[in-house]
């Protein structure tokens, strides 16, 4: 009997195959303890198995690149890099020395470990890195078994459509290489999880977060993804497979189509020129934005130097990381955002305490300002790295101008110790909070550049926080206050001769990205993966009818009535465009 069943669509496209369940589940571990003369051979037991799971993602990694290229081979070397960081390694080790227990032990109370640091975050991205480190002391605990366990086998001759609570990155990169593989339906997961993320690159469909037992799919059953709609359906009729089957190949004419923008000017049809950037958090996601088309890295964030170790980053580690960025997009610019902790985002560097609105509380540069060295530490390094490839050091959370002056003052200082004249880079800030957006005109006298970031000019201004079911239904990036603001930091960036860019989710959007185009912002900065999708939305959109539509979104009274004219004067000026992208529209 025919069922369809809701997630949320996290890879485009329609999958159609038999199902394969699998279950991902850590086994549970209990405390060993070992005698003192048993240490060292259980030493050399971990160490075995560090080798074995390097080698193993080694082994994946090559079939990955074999398969897509470097670009999505990156995911794994962020594994592999894991299990060779001698701190993770090192911290293990010494629990087995002085706990006097086995591997297996020490690991759980690692993972224990940063679980709890990261159950603390708000933000969907770094809750979302654990899933990583999961997966690489995943790997430690199999190498350590005496026995290979035999698992289930994936059938070869027949196309198939993997059902799993959820699937590490490196158990992705090893499926993902099979032909037949033609879906993926996850009952857990995240959007921006790096199994999605492979996913995405490798064009497989899925749809996670679905609303189902597994003990109630049994494996053979004919099942459709629909990674476009975020459906499933299980069992289909002929009638519904046909149907589906005309979507598939509609579907895959249009990717080939999209494929082909990436070496196209970025330019509307009457030749409005716009710049398309990317957002990353990790250095290994350069070749990524770079395979996507990225123009530029328009927000590199730097939080992970601290989140993810126990240990303060050296002026000389960030210095060699920035430069490896810096010399990777090779010329193209690079906008490197200096640590925005706070908020969400706690670390054991920081000492912030506990506060009632962390919102709206010791974040950003407000941090910084009161506990200079390590901003100061920070922009040395990025200042060093910049000598040989020019720089854009941008500074979050910014409020009032004399917060910018006391940051210049600092940067300066440090600039004339290093023998760096001022026209070697360029200072930012982050237009996140409703003030900094009304005074603009002063701000945009004191830096070169700025930067939107309507993530949180959002939350601000609509005092609305978007991860509370009861409240996020307010939060709407096309509300004709943000719009108005986000003209107004246009208007006055133009003016004062700057450049004016967002690197907020909003961007992400095709629509959205056509709003921010007609009202002025011509550089807008994004996840690699909506790269291409917008660019070629933009490229077949026309600046003068951008421009109109825009300016009159901002006088109408509401979110909802913004968006419905929108799509109708979309679906007026260009029609394909709108058609293909609707399923886009937030």
């Amino acid at each position: 009997m025919t069922k369809k069943i809701e997630g949320i669509a996290a890879s485009t496209g329609i999958g159609i195959g038999s199902l394969f369940s699998m279950k991902m589940e850590t086994e549970f571990i209990l405390r060993e303890s070992i005698p003192d003369k048993q240490i060292p051979k259980e030493l050399k037991r971990f160490d075995r198995a560090v080798k074995k799971s390097i080698k193993e993602l080694e082994a994946i990694r090559q079939r990955v690149e074999k398969n897509r290229g470097k670009a999505s081979a990156i995911i794994l070397d962020t594994l592999i890099l894991l299990l060779k960081d001698k701190e993770l390694i090192d911290t293990i080790k010494e629990i087995i020395k002085e706990e006097k227990v086995r591997s297996e032990w020490a690991i759980h109370l690692v993972r224990l470990k940063y679980e709890r640091i990261f159950e603390e975050f708000d933000n969907e991205y770094f809750r979302d890195r654990i899933n990583d480190i999961n997966d690489a002391l995943n790997r430690l605990l199999e190498s350590l078994k005496r026995k290979d366990v035999k698992e289930k086998v994936f059938p070869e001759n027949k196309p198939v459509v993997i059902i799993a609570d959820d699937i590490p990155p490196s158990e992705i990169a090893s499926l993902i290489t099979k032909e037949n593989l033609k879906g993926v339906i996850l009952t857990k997961g995240g959007l921006n999880s790096h199994s999605v993320i492979l996913l995405k690159a490798f064009e497989i469909p899925a749809v996670i977060n679905i609303k189902a037992e597994l003990s109630e799919i049994y494996d053979g059953a004919e099942v459709i993804v629909d990674g476009i709609e975020g459906e499933v359906i299980f069992e289909p009729t002929l009638a519904t497979k046909k149907e589906y089957l005309n979507k598939k190949e509609q579907y895959e004419k249009y990717l080939l189509e999209l494929k082909s923008v990436k070496e196209l000017p970025s330019e509307t049809m009457d030749g409005y020129p716009f710049r398309i950037m990317a957002n990353i958090e990790l250095p290994e996601e350069v070749e990524l934005a770079l395979s996507f088309g990225a123009e530029g890295i328009g927000l590199f964030r730097t939080e992970f130097l601290y989140l993810f170790s126990d240990k303060e980053p050296t002026p000389e580690e960030q210095e060699k990381l920035y430069t490896t960025v810096l010399e990777k997009m090779n010329g193209k610019p690079v906008v490197i955002r200096t640590v925005d902790i706070g908020g969400e985002k706690k670390s054991a560097f920081f000492t912030i305490g506990k506060e009632d609105n962390p919102a709206l509380g010791l974040r950003g540069i407000r941090y910084f300002i009161k506990n200079p060295q390590i901003l100061t530490e920070q922009i040395r390094a990025i200042l060093r790295a910049g000598k040989k490839h020019r720089v854009k050091i941008l500074f979050p959370m910014i409020t009032e101008v004399e917060e910018i002056r006391e940051i210049k003052e600092i940067v300066n200082k440090i600039a004339k110790e290093e023998n760096i004249n001022r026209n070697d880079y360029d200072l930012g800030i982050m237009v996140e909070v409703p003030s900094a957006a009304l005074i603009i005109d002063k701000l945009a006298r004191e830096v070169d550049f700025v930067s939107i970031g309507t993530n949180d000019l959002i939350q601000y201004t609509l005092a609305v926080d978007r991860g509370n079911p009861s409240v996020n239904y307010l939060y709407k990036a096309v509300n004709p206050a943000i719009l108005k603001l986000i003209k107004n930091v246009a208007d006055e960036g133009r003016k004062a001769g700057i450049e004016v860019q967002i690197c907020g989710e909003m961007a992400s959007n095709p629509i959205f990205a056509m709003i921010l185009l007609g009202l002025g912002i011509n550089s807008i900065s994004m996840s690699p993966i909506a790269i291409p999708l917008v660019k070629r939305t933009l490229r077949a959109s026309c600046i003068r009818n951008l421009k109109k539509i825009s300016k009159k979104a901002l006088n109408l009274s509401s979110a909802d009535e913004v968006k419905e004219f929108v799509i109708e004067s979309f679906l007026k000026s260009c029609p394909k465009t709108l058609f293909e992208n609707i399923n886009l529209i937030k």
